[in-house]
């Protein structure tokens, strides 16, 4: 979750943006003491719960009241089933470091509490957006893990040799068909590629050894992220030997040809390729997870705060439509 989420007035939840309207009365409701305040697959939230995210919850507008009640319902419904399904409990400490992180911007407590105050927010507030931010991300290295449903392991084969594979590659830049063609003619009747680069090539490679321009565009051998992104896929894909044409970068057109490479069979190191898929298809797998917990968890929402319900911008995702808005409420 990402430091503006759940802010006034706007709640970013799980990569989709639910705009709250501005327009309507800006009496917020109070805080009730001992009602409640919502309840989540048969929890009851206390609605003093509100109390322990804002300093004054009196100058809440209806949105916002709205929107931090979703925040407790949000923080109820992933916890309860991130336990419940995937026996995850998020570690105290992890929470306190997530917070620490949060809060990094400031110099000390009392100056952090100072900002807090002025946005009529508490350190309790961050400290539940700290606890989601470790939820998302342990959910997310799990779902992985398990290889749950939405993994793609050839996908994460693949992102994993892009960055760890090693490939040997000499390359050559030029800027017209004609000379495209010449170059693959040439390579294709057994010319020697630096040869052909020297001649052709607009790219300036040196040879500090003889002093000459024109060393033969050899790249030497990297992982295939560490190359022009036009020759990134072709490096890992093409036969090895065989020129390789009208390949697109940032710098031109090339022609490449792969001279060498090392790729670690999957059976090798699929525990690494997990770990490697983790940032990149975890969030993809939190998000799917998190809304299907959204679209089934049960929730009441005191009418005094507003109503569990979805809008039209927010395609059938629930929230807790603020009481001056309820009113839009769509049948999802």
């Amino acid at each position: 979750m990402g430091e503006q989420s759940f802010k006034p007035r706007c709640v970013a939840v799980l990569g989709i943006v639910i705009a709250l309207l501005l327009a309507g009365s800006n009496c917020a409701a109070g805080d009730n003491g001992s009602a409640t305040l919502a309840t989540v697959d048969g929890v009851e939230l206390p609605a003093n719960a509100l109390s322990g995210l804002h300093v004054d919850v009196g100058q809440l507008s209806p949105e916002e009241s709205a929107a931090s009640v979703y925040l407790l319902v949000l923080h109820e419904a992933l916890t309860d089933r991130a336990l419940a399904e995937l026996g995850i409990e998020v570690d105290l400490g992890e929470t306190e470091a997530a917070f620490a992180r949060r809060t990094a911007r400031y110099d000390t407590a009392a100056e952090r509490d100072l900002a807090l105050k002025a946005r009529n927010e508490t350190a309790q507030r961050t400290r539940i957006e700290a606890r989601l931010d470790v939820l998302r991300d342990t959910v997310s290295q799990t779902l992985v893990y398990e290889q749950a449903e939405g993994f793609d392991m050839d996908a994460a084969y693949r992102a994993f040799l892009i960055d760890n594979a090693e490939v040997c590659v000499q390359q050559m830049i030029l800027r017209s068909t004609e000379a495209h063609q010449t170059a693959l003619e040439r390579l294709e009747a057994g010319e020697e590629f630096d040869k052909v680069a020297r001649e052709l090539s607009e790219d300036s490679f040196v040879d500090r050894e003889a002093g000459e321009s024109g060393a033969g565009g050899d790249f030497g051998c990297s992982a295939p992220a560490a190359l022009p992104t036009g020759l990134t896929a072709a490096s890992l894909d093409a036969p090895i030997g065989v020129p390789q044409g009208f390949l697109q970068s940032r710098n031109g057109v090339h022609v490449m040809v792969v001279y060498d490479r090392t790729t670690p069979l999957l059976d090798e190191v699929q525990p690494e390729v997990l770990e490697h898929a983790v940032a990149r298809q975890g969030p993809e797998l939190f998000r799917l997870w998190a809304l299907r917990v959204l679209a089934t968890v049960e929730v009441e929402v005191n009418p005094d705060y507003g109503q569990w319900g979805a809008l039209p911008e927010t395609e059938g995702l629930p929230t807790v439509v603020p009481v001056n808005e309820v009113h839009r409420i769509v049948d999802s």
